[in-house]
């Protein structure tokens, strides 16, 4: 454009005359089209600021995460504290080569139908051969296979299933009449439980190289067991209301709890299985535990707590469904 007052070539945009000093009016549509450009750039900010704002605090929110791989569950050991009153024996830590093998998904483990990896004797293709089963559907208990201290409680069979339960100072004590494992051949215990009540004093069911004898202190009962313990085996299972459902394993230095979210009251099915001298633990169809080799066998199962507290205690009220223990080929 020419300067109104010089008449000198200026640029459209020129806002004042480089010659004579005039003022000019730039074309509108280029002061437009500058102004545009600064508008869109500054919106362009604008929205990347908003949009990095916002993923901020989505992020510390927990609403939307990394991909990174999620944190592998925390191992579980054996505490060295003592035990809450009930528990007869006291914990001590895992030795470095002992292996736990811990549940993938220990709150959804499935409860009331049992899905067993080992097969049970209607299905087994390892040709399981039974040595020693109770389904308890009779009246009382078959004296010819269990021994029975009532304790202070009680203990009845109803609908097929053994009840126990006490508020004294002692929980009933079942323990087999003799030894109901095979000798030598690998063999599978399995038994259905349930914990209809948890409550202070923890009972449990366990196969065991040895017997407590019944009415012991509970420091009595628990140094007689941890005593034995060095030189046997120990496996099964205990609930009380402080430290929930466990799985139980002792073998020399060989120990290990395997704790699940309690308290459980449903169903459930556990499964000890011996095979070229390791025990494998199974709960509901998973794997729980690998052990060391060991020559240790078990002689002997007992149910419910051989320990006299001294005074009364509110015990759990534990059920068992069955007790089912198979003889496995060596070829297995």
């Amino acid at each position: 454009m020419k300067c109104s007052k010089c008449g000198h070539m200026l640029p459209d945009t020129a806002g004042f005359c480089a010659y004579c000093g005039a003022r000019t009016r730039p074309r509108l549509w280029l002061a437009l089209a500058e102004w545009s450009r600064i508008a869109i750039g500054v919106a362009v900010l604008v929205a990347t600021a908003m949009t990095l704002i916002g993923v901020t605090y989505l992020w510390d929110r927990g609403i939307i995460s990394s991909d990174e791989e999620p944190a592998t569950p925390t191992q579980v050991v054996a505490s060295t504290s003592l035990p809450s009153p009930g528990v007869l024996a006291a914990n001590t830590s895992v030795p470095p080569t002992a292996t736990p093998v811990l549940p993938t998904a220990v709150p959804s483990i499935p409860i009331d139908t049992p899905t067993l990896m080992v097969p049970s004797p209607t299905q087994s293709p390892f040709r399981a051969v039974a040595v020693f089963q109770d389904e308890f559907d009779g009246l009382a208990l078959e004296t010819a296979k269990w021994a029975l201290d009532i304790g202070s409680g009680s203990a009845i069979l109803v609908d097929g299933v053994l009840q126990l339960q006490s508020s004294g100072r002692r929980y009933p004590y079942v323990h087999t009449q003799v030894d109901p494992f095979p000798s030598e051949a690998d063999f599978q215990i399995t038994f259905r439980f349930r914990y209809a009540e948890v409550e202070d004093c923890g009972v449990g069911i366990i196969m065991t190289s040895y017997l407590v004898p019944v009415g012991l202190s509970q420091d009595e009962a628990a140094a007689r067991q941890q005593a034995a313990e060095a030189h046997g085996v120990q496996a099964g299972v205990w609930q009380d209301r402080v430290n929930g459902l466990q799985l139980w394993y002792r073998s020399g230095p060989d120990r290990i709890d395997i704790p699940f979210p309690g308290p459980n009251t449903r169903w459930n099915e556990m499964a000890i299985r011996r095979s070229d001298g390791q025990y494998t633990l199974y709960l509901n169809g998973r794997l729980a535990y690998a052990s060391l080799e060991t020559p240790h066998r078990p002689r002997a199962i007992w149910i419910g707590h051989p320990a006299d507290l001294g005074t009364g205690c509110r015990w759990d009220t534990l059920q068992i469904d069955y007790v089912r223990i198979e003889s496995l080929p060596e070829d297995q």
